[in-house]
């Protein structure tokens, strides 16, 4: 109403003649914006775009502002500007916020890990939990998650191998069976955000291996991307989906640092992206495609991708027998 008011003085000094057309326009609008006000206030302050949650549902909109997101404002004043679209987070990078969260991370010891810790630190998250693979947990026991996750807002798979005995257990069945342990945490859950799942997927989804040595590890790699589509639409929480170029860690060399592709993958998240491409060969890009289609065939087929833990391939291990590695 103010706004409009001061819209026609200005009017009716720089444009005598057009003010004085416009003030049945005027009067029109102020009529609305009254009849309006009245029925917010009946409501208690609530309307199209003020619902109140007792937990925030996920965000069914990707550029356009609904009441959803205008609540994450209310939560967080210094991010989610955006009233009708999301242009100016997008821009500013301020369409997500990990301030006061708490994160479990996986592989945390490895090159990203560490570089990922870092900037969510700087992000101001409160807390990162470090379970260590054969310490907290191994291949054949997830019983230290069952407890850790239920206090997890942000769950971090960075663990990984390439030494080809193991990859299926590292890189597929275990993100399986720790993700499905979060699940089972966040679907009990009745108040707070939406919990996060982020995991480290690999450009090998999409170019296939290199060497015969790559077999296995592209091979575990692609079997998960079938469980990270129908991860992509849980209704418990918001599934990430890193996609890196190589880069340099203890499981290979690379062009860039793991500080770069972390930087980089922060750089995407502060702005809403769900598919994460953290790339220098433009692959990752491709890969998003393929990515977005094969999740729309198995949407269509009315059928979403089997959750199976039994991988043709994969090897039984202990505790004793198997080691990790962190990318």
């Amino acid at each position: 109403m103010i706004g409009s008011s001061m819209s026609w003085t200005f009017c009716l000094l720089a444009f005598r003649g057009l003010a004085l057309d416009m003030a049945p326009d005027l009067i029109l609008v102020l009529f609305l914006q009254v009849a309006r006000t009245a029925v917010v206030a009946w409501n208690s302050g609530h309307d199209s775009n003020h619902i109140p949650y007792p937990r925030l549902p996920k965000d069914p909109f990707t550029f356009f502002v609904g009441p959803q997101y205008h609540a994450l404002h209310h939560i967080d004043p210094l991010n989610y500007f955006g009233s009708m679209t999301r242009l100016l987070d997008w821009w500013m990078g301020t369409a997500v916020s990990l301030r006061g969260r708490r994160v479990t991370m996986t592989g945390s010891s490895g090159a990203l890990g560490q570089a990922l810790a870092e900037q969510l630190r700087l992000e101001g998250v409160r807390s990162i939990s470090a379970p260590k693979f054969g310490i907290d947990w191994a291949y054949d026991d997830y019983s230290y998650f069952e407890s850790a996750l239920q206090n997890t807002d942000v769950l971090i798979l960075t663990h990984g191998s390439k030494n080809g005995k193991h990859d299926f257990e590292a890189n597929c069945e275990s993100a399986v069976k720790i993700i499905e342990i979060f699940r089972e945490s966040c679907s009990r859950r009745k108040l707070g955000l939406l919990p996060e799942v982020w995991y480290v997927g690999s450009e090998a989804e999409l170019h296939g291996a290199w060497t015969s040595d790559m077999q296995t590890y592209t091979g575990s790699k692609r079997a998960f991307v079938r469980h990270a589509r129908a991860f992509y639409d849980e209704e418990t929480f918001n599934y990430r989906h890193i996609v890196p170029a190589a880069f340099a860690s203890s499981m290979g060399p690379g062009l860039v640092s793991a500080r770069w592709a972390a930087r980089v993958a922060l750089w995407w998240i502060r702005r809403g992206a769900r598919y994460v491409p953290v790339t220098y060969t433009g692959l990752a890009f491709v890969n998003f495609l393929r990515f977005k289609l094969g999740r729309r065939l198995a949407n269509e087929q009315g059928r979403k991708p089997q959750r199976s833990t039994s991988l043709e391939g994969a090897e039984p291990g202990g505790k004793q027998a198997l080691s990790l590695g962190s990318l």
